[in-house]
């Protein structure tokens, strides 16, 4: 129960302030709901806004009658973001890798996506090429434009300006198109 309590203190805080990055908490708080099927759903519920307001549309999934694994899953992807934010780029790609792993199928390539911004941040450009690379064809229209984005951004960033500026041109084009 004071582990649950604890947990909507927490989210009260993040819709409070969604600037709090106590990544530290979210850990502990995931490390000890590990496995554990007694999530709160409102605490669910309000992971899920905040993983698919700051990580992608694609984690807006219907959840299921018992989502305690959800739970977990959207916690550990919280906790990759909160990472992340804080400049703890492998700890986020570990965070990002245990929420892939409890999220439907369609929600994974959005943890993909923010894997991807996680290997770059640690240097591993080449990992995030290929990831991104697979992502850009992807038949969610929404992640492949965001993830031509992030690939134009990357290959910008790391002196392939044109080719940069290619993509980022192609993600904007198919992005109107969908408008």
């Amino acid at each position: 129960l004071a582990w649950q309590d604890s947990l909507r203190a927490a989210v009260e805080l993040c819709r409070r302030d969604a600037e709090w990055t106590d990544h530290r908490f979210w850990k502990r708080a995931v490390e000890f709901g590990e496995s554990r099927t007694d999530w709160p759903s409102d605490v669910v519920v309000e992971l899920q806004r905040m993983c698919s307001r700051d990580l992608g549309p694609g984690l807006a999934f219907p959840l299921g009658a018992n989502s305690g694994s959800q739970g977990e899953a959207l916690a550990w992807s919280y906790l990759g973001l909160l990472s992340l934010r804080c400049d703890l780029p492998q700890a986020a790609l570990v965070a990002f890798k245990r929420g892939e792993s409890g999220l439907p199928r369609s929600s994974q390539g959005w943890l993909r996506l923010a894997q991807a911004q996680a290997l770059v941040a640690l240097g591993q450009g080449q990992a995030a090429t290929m990831l991104l690379g697979i992502l850009a064809n992807d038949s969610d229209v929404t992640l492949k434009q965001a993830a031509q984005a992030t690939l134009g951004s990357t290959r910008a960033s790391s002196g392939s300006i044109e080719q940069g500026l290619a993509l980022l041109e192609r993600g904007l084009a198919s992005s109107e198109a969908v408008d």
